[in-house]
């Protein structure tokens, strides 16, 4: 036993769980200067609470990274008449230096842990140890295998009857609520319009002012014709929203804003204003009108 070996263990050993426990095992084995470990497979099997083909699965992934050195394969079979591999502990990670990680798993080790790696000409235990059948089992049929676990639940997005895949990144895709909406046909909701990026209060209204004409529903399509028509005026779609909020308006339309005066007409028109300065004028007077309202009822 080398309790200087465990520690460096317990302080440098760059893998977790039944690895660490495995290489724990292996250092309590281990002379001062990492040689003289030959515990067999069932031996590290049971200290660390392990299946035998996760222990020698293990072994391989130690031997491949250079932490585990093989001094001397396992001969004969079973019981006293066979004897086990011998192994040491690098040296030279010994004396602190650091080992290069496993850039990838090979074909045979990519089944993960708690699979038994399949034969190689540098094997960690005879073929008897191994108990090894050539039945063709699987994992639950195999006596001393390991245990077949359940797959974690995926946490996948899911993906709409069109393929549209609907997740977190939706929003940083540039799908919106409306567009979700449109792609399964449900009325869009003050929260919808929200993300849309409408004031929550400017939706709020706009949704009562729509109940108080008996439209109480805003589909998908009448939502894509607003902004269509907010597009054609000129105008940003909450300066859109706001102005049907003031006029009464369950929709919009951009002839309604000109034969008021609005931005495609009227007083930005007959002052000789582009679009864009049209467009920044009407900005100042909708939030100067959103402003006059909030002082109202600071008043009240």
């Amino acid at each position: 036993m080398s309790a200087k070996v465990m520690g460096m263990v317990f302080e440098r050993y760059p893998t977790g769980g039944g690895e660490m426990l495995l290489a724990l095992k292996l250092a309590d084995n281990a002379h001062d200067d990492g040689t003289r470990i030959f515990p067999s497979v069932a031996t590290m099997a049971a200290r660390t609470r392990q299946s035998e083909r996760a222990v020698q699965y293990q072994l391989r992934r130690m031997q491949k990274s250079g932490w585990l050195v093989l001094v001397r394969p396992a001969v004969g079979g079973r019981g006293q008449s066979g004897m086990p591999a011998e192994y040491r502990i690098n040296p030279l990670w010994l004396n602190g230096a650091e080992l290069a990680p496993i850039s990838g798993d090979t074909e045979d080790e990519g089944k993960g842990a708690d699979s038994a790696p399949n034969k190689s000409a540098e094997r960690v235990q005879s073929e008897a140890e191994k108990g090894a059948t050539g039945d063709g089992k699987g994992a639950n049929d195999d006596r001393k295998g390991c245990k077949a676990f359940a797959p974690e639940p995926s946490v996948e997005p899911s993906v709409n009857r069109q393929g549209t895949v609907i997740g977190d990144g939706d929003a940083a895709a540039g799908v919106s609520c409306a567009d979700l909406a449109e792609d399964d046909g449900k009325p869009l909701t003050v929260n919808d319009l929200v993300h849309e990026g409408i004031p929550r209060q400017i939706a709020k209204d706009w949704m009562a002012v729509r109940k108080g004409k008996k439209q109480t529903s805003l589909t998908p399509t009448a939502w894509a014709a607003v902004k269509r028509e907010a597009e054609k005026a000129g105008i940003t779609l909450t300066a859109a929203v706001t102005h049907a909020v003031e006029a009464g308006w369950a929709g919009f339309k951009a002839k309604w804003l000109a034969s008021e005066g609005g931005t495609t007409g009227g007083r930005g028109a007959a002052a000789g204003l582009n679009k864009q300065e049209q467009l920044e004028q009407r900005n100042r007077e909708i939030a100067a009108a959103q402003a006059a309202r909030v002082m109202a009822g600071e008043r009240a």
